[in-house]
């Protein structure tokens, strides 16, 4: 019956499940590039960093609040806004992770399939700071 909706509660064990999704699809991925029989085009999934002129712009943007928005890696990126939720709470630090979604630039994360060419895209995972990552496991979270 679609009368209420309700928030599911995420539990240790979710997240438990999601590392471990997490490690195997890094391991699959490190063993499809380099393995004797797929390494010359092992199908990865790359997620490029945000797009530098909007990022920028949102930098810009948040400036005026005291926000030292920091993107180069995801892992400055998760410093910032946790450093927005720890100064100023749960709404603005909501409000700056949709901007971030929205306006900076994010990109699409692509599969690919890497000849080792130069002309190839790199095949680390901006937002996961994986240097390889495919989509071995069932993506059980979204059903």
């Amino acid at each position: 019956d679609a009368d209420e909706i309700e928030e599911e509660a995420h539990t240790a064990s979710h997240w438990i499940i999601e590392e471990l999704m997490l490690s195997a699809n890094k391991c699959v991925a490190m063993k499809l590039a380099d393995h004797p029989l797929t390494a010359d085009y092992p199908v990865l999934r790359n997620h490029q960093p945000p797009d530098p002129a909007k990022a920028s712009e949102l930098k810009s943007q948040l400036a005026p609040l005291g926000i030292d928005y920091q993107c180069e890696t995801a892992a400055l990126l998760r410093d910032t806004i946790r450093a927005v939720y720890d100064t100023y709470g749960e709404h603005v630090g909501k409000t700056v992770e949709i901007m971030v979604m929205r306006m900076s630039g994010m990109q699409q994360a692509q599969y690919f399939a890497d000849a080792k060419t130069e002309d190839s895209p790199s095949p680390r995972h901006y937002a996961l700071a994986f240097d390889f990552y495919t989509h071995f496991t069932s993506p059980i979270r979204r059903y």
